[in-house]
């Protein structure tokens, strides 16, 4: 089974037709230029370049037109240069030996016609790989998407060989995104993946040094347990372990171990799945450890971490501490709240990224009669977050809402909450701007829509140094009382 997937090679802007019939005749042209660009490629007796792909003996002599290759390909525009090129005769001589034939193959029946052929048997990374060589950047992007729409199952299984590519590969964003979103969301599934033990050490450090993961903390230490044994290649049964793999692995786990929340963990678990592994663990640990689920008392060498936030929230800007910092500045708390007792659970309801940025028809859709919300903007090219709470309904009725509870903030993005400036509202009769089109915002000081604005006027203290800005994305969270 194969899927012939069809690209468009030609910009939109060529094809000068308006009405259907025109539309409709365009197309069917297009199919015949495809048609006998195949056929050229397939029949050339009037090449000028030979490409030969793979080693020995496989090695394979593909033959091709300079002026296509060119037009299609920054590589080969470049590679076919007066400056680079090998030539013998009137002949290009161009080697690959580190590309796959049948990967090749498949990249030039692209670059001639826009048909990509995937079946059961496509290696994607080869492709991938192949394609970014050559810097066919429209075809990286609908591998891309074709992996995320028609072979999600497949990603999953070979999840952690999907994420090494798309932190290689510069432009695979589009997995390299929704990696990230999966490791720091659903991290059970970088354990799950057939391919688990291709974790890298770094992916897993990022793993637990966050505070806000959905998997229990002793299933965490499991699977840590497992990546290790599985990197020295000794024996599931500890009892089997000798002392150089015991000091092997205990020498290979130690980053991980400080990152662990043993103390949140329930004394059965620890008696049946952490203290056979006791060895793997400082002496200091092991003994706070007893001392805390024998005699319930806190450890006194061992710094207990914040439990994690398990109540998990679809940002790429908000980390859970400023979930914490907002929910103290609401209720008026001097002290910021510890992650696990944030009194408020956050409704991502809308996200600039995915809804539009400049999407007002969007915003009012997702936000209209929604109260007690909080807007949170990245400006561009800077660590800064900054925005603005409105504990009233959005109308966007072209009306001032009066609130002595608004207020706006200024935030570094980081867990250390450094920089934060908290400005109530003083003006309270300007306090949010309910309009109906990009003036929407916090009184005269705060807009964000085609482009950001910022004057300090209603509220108490400046939070920002400059009057424009870009905004990189922002999202607006619905708050309610757990």
């Amino acid at each position: 089974m194969y899927n012939v997937i069809m690209l468009r090679m030609f910009d939109k802007s060529i094809v000068l037709f308006s009405t259907n019939k025109q539309t409709k005749m365009a197309t069917t042209l297009e199919k015949y230029l495809l048609r006998d660009l195949k056929q050229m490629q397939e029949t050339t007796d009037d090449h000028n370049v030979e490409i030969h792909v793979g080693e020995d003996p496989n090695l394979q002599i593909f033959k091709a037109h300079s002026a296509i290759l060119r037009a299609r390909s920054s590589y080969f525009a470049v590679a076919l240069s007066a400056v680079w090129a090998k030539r013998e005769g009137d002949m290009y001589i161009l080697s690959k030996p580190n590309i796959n034939p049948n990967i090749f193959d498949n990249i030039l029946k692209y670059i001639y016609t826009g048909s990509i052929f995937f079946d059961d048997f496509t290696n994607y990374f080869d492709l991938l790989m192949a394609a970014d060589e050559f810097a066919l950047v429209e075809l990286i992007e609908y591998i891309q998407s074709y992996i995320l729409n028609e072979k999600i199952d497949w990603l999953y299984r070979n999840f952690n060989a999907v994420t090494q590519i798309s932190f290689q590969l510069e432009a695979c964003n589009q997995l390299k995104e929704y990696c990230s979103k999966i490791i720091r969301f659903d991290p059970i599934k970088v354990f799950r993946a057939d391919d688990c033990n291709l974790i890298e050490k770094k992916i897993l450090l990022e793993i637990l040094q966050s505070d806000m993961l959905n998997i229990n903390e002793i299933d965490l230490w499991e699977n840590i347990l497992k990546w290790g044994i599985v990197q020295i290649n000794i024996d599931l049964d500890y009892s089997k372990w000798s002392t150089s793999e015991i000091i092997t692995l205990k020498e290979l786990l130690s980053d991980f171990i400080p990152h662990i929340r043993f103390f949140d963990i329930t004394g059965s678990d620890y008696w049946d799945r952490i203290r056979p592994y006791e060895k793997l663990l400082s002496d200091e640990l092991v003994e706070d450890l007893k001392r805390f689920y024998i005699t319930n008392r806190l450890p006194l060498v061992i710094k207990i971490l914040p439990s994690r936030m398990y109540e998990i929230i679809d940002s790429f800007i908000v980390l859970p501490q400023h979930l914490a910092q907002f929910s103290s500045w609401i209720n008026n708390m001097s002290e910021i709240y510890p992650l696990n007792k944030i009194p408020y659970k956050f409704e991502l309801i809308y996200q600039g990224s995915r809804d539009g940025l400049n999407s007002i028809t969007g915003f009012k859709k997702k936000c209209q009669s929604q109260s007690n919300t909080i807007i949170v903007i990245k400006v561009a090219n800077t660590n800064k977050l900054i925005g603005g709470y409105n504990p009233y309904r959005w109308d966007f009725d072209n009306t001032w809402t009066k609130s002595n509870k608004s207020f706006l903030f200024s935030i570094d993005n980081n867990k250390e909450l450094t920089n934060s400036v908290f400005s109530l509202i003083k003006n309270y009769e300007y306090a949010i701007s309910d309009a109906k089109g990009k003036d929407i915002g916090f009184g005269h000081d705060l807009e964000f829509f085609d482009g950001g604005r910022y004057k300090h006027i209603d509220y108490e203290k400046k939070i920002f140094n400059d009057e424009t800005f870009e905004v990189e994305d922002f999202e607006v969270f619905k708050l309610d009382l757990i």
